[in-house]
């Protein structure tokens, strides 16, 4: 990176500071609070955009300049706004900021609801050159071991982190896909930073990543299908309303989303328009039917075509503004539910979640590197695809909100999910260039093993 990003990097960190530290010292003050418009919900709701963008935007600038993805920072922001930070050193400026602010959790569910459909529009689940032998054991040593690894600590951990609506069967099968999942949008960055995205361990992490995105969520589905229905003509119905929006999609949302794209394709706006439109209102639908809305947004999102420019074109205007103001948002609204006295204060607690975070980890970097190695990787190209697939970002934070909302984890719960998904990602890309260091790695990061050069 130039010295000249470098220093639009720290001139816009320092203007984030400086606007940040206003808008909190003046909600701070008797005076600012006496004003007329200091109790109006639009006031508190404009000022808690700002602070939150300030904040997240500025400790996403401070990730990059460490070699880290933006996305560490802003996820930190997030849970410096909640009670842990802000919360504990000025109760007053975080009440009149996000408590009881109408509008602010709606705002924060449409972050996330887009950036499920970014999710879906990432997932490509044929759109790789690997032999299926190797994908399939990659997916089952870094997604399924994992699982089994998560299902089998819930079981004693249930009175624990369990929420009032989880059995616990439901709390079980949440948990070990929690506690397993790879995050595509941020694991595609690590890449890129690393300069691993065309090595073997790469692609593989890739493919594996979007076959496990694709798995969790349709489990997820299930399982909040199963949670929602308290009685049998309950579940019938769901499953009825599930199937009939599923043909819909299939045999005529898609065949018309096609036409207006090709229609729309010249006029880049009402393209984008669409985008919204449609993202939004599967997520509705989903919504309605007693699911989650994140998951409309991400079937709306798989289904639109791939290699197309103009959706491309569309679509990176909407992704612009969605991490740059959305996103974070969505980060505070999930740090406000993130007490890290609830893991840290308790040593019972503080034990509960290393064992946690050695039960996430282990199978992911062990299980994927022996698997990975079973298909013909070299061994340090086996523990850097292991790396890469402990990589678990914003989406292992999305699975912990949707399981919070619905009432399959607690607030410790979903803490511990939360610091899991930070530190996890934090340590992938030093790692990653760690192993692919060169002079260490030689040329075997770069060059297909043998059992992959033959199929392609």
């Amino acid at each position: 990176m130039t010295a000249q990003r470098w220093r639009a990097i720290g001139w816009g960190a320092a203007a984030c500071t400086a606007v940040a530290l206003a808008l909190l010292g003046a909600a701070g003050t008797p005076m600012a609070r006496s004003m007329p418009g200091a109790a109006e919900p639009i006031t508190r709701l404009l000022a808690a955009v700002a602070v939150t963008v300030a904040v997240c935007r500025l400790c996403g600038a401070l990730a990059t300049r460490l070699r880290q993805p933006a996305v560490v920072g802003e996820i930190a922001g997030g849970l410096l706004l909640g009670p842990s930070l802000l919360g504990l050193a000025w109760p007053g400026v975080s009440h009149w900021l996000f408590e009881e602010v109408a509008g602010r959790e709606l705002v924060a569910q449409l972050g996330l609801v887009m950036f499920m459909f970014f999710i879906g529009r990432e997932l490509s689940l044929g759109a790789h050159t690997l032999p299926p032998r190797a994908i399939c054991k990659g997916a089952v040593g870094s997604i399924g071991l994992p699982v089994a690894a998560g299902m089998a600590v819930a079981v004693p951990i249930y009175p624990t982190l369990a929420g009032p609506a989880a059995g616990r069967f439901e709390f079980v099968v949440f948990f070990g896909l929690a506690i397993a999942v790879t995050a595509l949008p941020v694991l595609a960055r690590v890449l890129a930073d690393t300069g691993t995205a065309g090595s073997i361990p790469g692609r593989l992490a890739l493919t594996c990543a979007a076959v496990g995105d694709g798995l969790s969520w349709s489990v997820l589905t299930l399982l909040l299908m199963v949670s929602a229905s308290g009685s049998v003509r309950q579940l019938a119905m769901t499953v009825s309303l599930i199937t009939c929006t599923a043909l819909l999609t299939v045999l005529g949302a898609r065949p018309a989303l096609l036409r207006l794209i090709e229609r729309l394709a010249p006029t880049t706006g009402m393209l984008s328009t669409l985008l919204v439109v449609g993202a939004t209102g599967f997520a509705a639908v989903t919504q309605l039917i007693g699911l989650h809305a994140a998951i409309g947004a991400f079937v709306f999102g798989a289904i639109l075509p791939r290699q197309a420019p103009a959706v491309d074109r569309a679509a990176g205007r909407l992704h612009d503004f969605t991490g740059a103001v959305l996103l974070p948002l969505f980060f505070a609204g999930a740090g406000l539910h993130t007490d890290l006295r609830a893991v840290g204060v308790d040593p019972g607690r503080l034990w509960l979640f290393g064992v946690l975070l050695v039960v996430a980890s282990a199978p992911k970097l062990a299980g994927g590197a022996l698997f990975a190695r079973r298909v013909g990787l070299a061994p340090r190209d086996a523990l850097c695809f292991g790396a890469l697939m402990n990589c678990r970002g914003v989406t292992e934070i999305v699975i912990a909100t949707i399981g919070l909302q619905h009432g399959l984890i607690n607030e410790a719960g979903f803490t511990m999910l939360v610091l899991l998904a930070l530190l996890t990602t934090a340590t992938t890309a030093p790692l990653v260039r760690l192993l692919s260091k060169p002079g260490r790695l030689g040329n075997g990061l770069r060059k297909a093993p043998a059992t992959v050069r033959r199929r392609q």
